[in-house]
């Protein structure tokens, strides 16, 4: 899907765009799965105390 958007831009172009997609992925995935960890923790405060 993605080398295809960026085929005409050359190889190295092409290189530089996936890795600044898979870096910003990552980063996403991590503050995502910070953001759920913080919700279970108040959802478990919530129902026990």
């Amino acid at each position: 899907m993605f080398p295809i958007l960026f085929f005409d831009k050359g190889v190295d172009k092409l290189l530089d765009e996936s890795t600044l997609i898979s870096n910003t992925l990552n980063g996403d995935i991590q503050s995502f799965a910070l953001l759920v960890q913080a919700y279970q923790s108040q959802l478990y405060n919530f129902i026990y105390k």
